[in-house]
């Protein structure tokens, strides 16, 4: 009797098999794994055996591995060793194509160049003209054409339209063809003269202009400028200029007009003063010139009459600040008293 190995106790069970005439006992492994051998196979004839199914796996995994070699390297596209070709006799290789490539390449080339020199339009030398025999050429041309603008110059006039009819343009003369003008205002012309012909008639009109005067000075041509009385400045002389001073409400007795004061870096230079009542009779009237404080007498009238005026005349230099005035005696209320001063400005 074999060893126990089970701990379970009132469990033990003796497994026995009988071989036809004898019982045997069932034999297992250190597991306690039942053991059976096969004597015969169950399959039937012709089944298949591992043996050759293990000779599909080989052949499946060269497939397989084939599979994986064409993806690898050509995405799964077999690259083969062409011995002798399947071409037709006469058929196109691949030397024949190149050549092919090589010449359309040529013509790619050409035209490229022509589209960079003129346009894609082709630039050719002509050797021997395929003009026929007296057809008219550059040099033909070029005759007709000097001909025809000799022709058209001796024939071709200027016109102009009235309103009604074209007329005819005319020039001065063969030596001065200088297009004739004329400034028309109706049927009045303006005359433009030279000074060797007779002055204008009375029918005729002069034509305005306006000019500007300039005189050359050290640094260059200078305008000369006029004041607004139309007189031209002149610099012996100074710029001239004229103020009125007036007092229309004057006191009782007596009151003065004064210039106003010779501005700053300038001096006058006072050449007539003209003074009178618009109203009475005063007394005196006399002009006086004031410099630095004091003054000094220039002139003196004695009852001269209403509205009438006294004057003076002559060269007084004021300097900047200095003023000249009239005083007037013996005036009524509200008297018109006026002062007229006339002087050229000069700088200091």
């Amino acid at each position: 009797m074999g060893v126990v190995l089970d701990d379970s106790p009132g469990e033990r069970v003796l497994l026995y098999g009988a071989d036809g005439t004898v019982l045997r006992k069932v034999v297992v492994d250190s597991s306690g794994h039942l053991q059976v051998d096969a004597l015969s196979s169950a399959l039937p004839s012709g089944a298949a055996t591992e043996a050759k199914q293990d000779t599909q796996i080989t052949a499946l995994q060269l497939i397989d591995d084939l599979r994986n070699a064409l993806a690898a390297v050509a995405t799964d596209k077999l690259r083969t060793s062409v011995i002798d070709s399947a071409l037709p006799s006469g058929a196109a290789t691949e030397a024949k194509q190149d050549t092919q490539i090589t010449a359309l390449q040529l013509i790619d080339d050409l035209r490229n160049a022509l589209a960079a020199v003129a346009t894609d339009k082709l630039r050719t030398s002509v050797i021997d003209s395929a003009l026929p025999s007296g057809a008219a050429t550059e040099a033909t041309l070029s005759t007709i054409n000097t001909n025809l603008i000799s022709e058209l110059t001796r024939l071709c006039k200027l016109y102009g339209y009235d309103g009604a009819a074209w007329q005819t343009l005319l020039v001065e003369s063969a030596a001065n063809p200088n297009l004739r003008v004329g400034l028309w205002d109706g049927a009045r012309r303006a005359q433009v003269y030279d000074g060797a012909t007779e002055p204008m008639g009375t029918s005729d009109q002069g034509v305005e202009t306006i000019a500007r005067l300039y005189a050359l000075a050290s640094d260059g041509w200078r305008r000369l400028r006029m004041d607004g009385a139309y007189h031209l400045y002149v610099n012996q002389y100074g710029v001239p200029g004229a103020e009125r001073q007036s007092n229309l409400t004057a006191a009782a007795g007596s009151n003065t007009l004064t210039s106003t004061a010779v501005p700053s870096a300038k001096v006058w230079l006072v050449t007539s003063l003209y003074a009178f009542n618009d109203n009475t009779v005063s007394s005196r009237i006399r002009f006086g010139a004031t410099v630095g404080g004091t003054t000094r007498l220039l002139h003196c009238v004695a009852s001269p009459a209403a509205g009438v005026g006294i004057s003076w005349q002559g060269h007084l230099y004021l300097p900047a600040a200095a003023t000249v005035g009239a005083d007037f005696f013996d005036c009524l209320l509200n008297d018109d008293l006026y002062l007229d001063v006339h002087y050229i400005v000069r700088d200091a």
